[in-house]
């Protein structure tokens, strides 16, 4: 809920688009770039996703690259859908952000998320899902509000 007038604002201000249409842009039988077009929340993600699972369905792996993307949420959720699809997934977010460094004067990386999920039969799936920071993008927000 927090973060909603955010999207609100990126929605207004074209850093979500709203009619975009995201697309492949290139593939070989394993690997895919995707553009995701600054789609409205998961659209891009789970079409990316979507192209994932089929390049692996057919080569063994599904490597797929997306960019663009206005706004993903939690890797994990995705980690997992692949997962309950009989599919290893690993999801890496790279992105330019708010977090800065040590010491440093300005802005210098993103919480950069990532997700792990493995099937593991009658015992359901192992998964991880961590920001590779110590705080959390929704945990800054939250102070900033406080």
């Amino acid at each position: 809920m927090a973060r909603i007038p955010g999207y609100l604002a990126w929605l207004a201000d074209g850093t979500i688009v709203a009619d975009a249409e995201p697309r492949l842009l290139r593939s070989t039988a394993a690997t895919a770039v995707f553009d995701g077009a600054f789609t409205p929340f998961p659209v891009g993600m789970l079409r990316a996703i979507d192209e994932a699972m089929a390049l692996a369905r057919e080569a063994g792996i599904g490597w797929v690259q997306a960019r663009d993307l206005a706004l993903v949420g939690p890797l994990g959720w995705y980690a997992r859908r692949i997962s309950e699809r009989f599919l290893v997934a690993i999801l890496l977010l790279a992105s330019s952000g708010p977090m800065a460094w040590p010491d440093a004067r300005g802005v210098g990386s993103a919480t950069s998320p990532l997700a792990i999920a493995i099937p593991a039969g009658e015992a359901g799936i192992y998964a991880v899902d961590m920001s590779t920071t110590t705080v959390v993008m929704g945990q800054i927000l939250a102070a900033r509000d406080a």
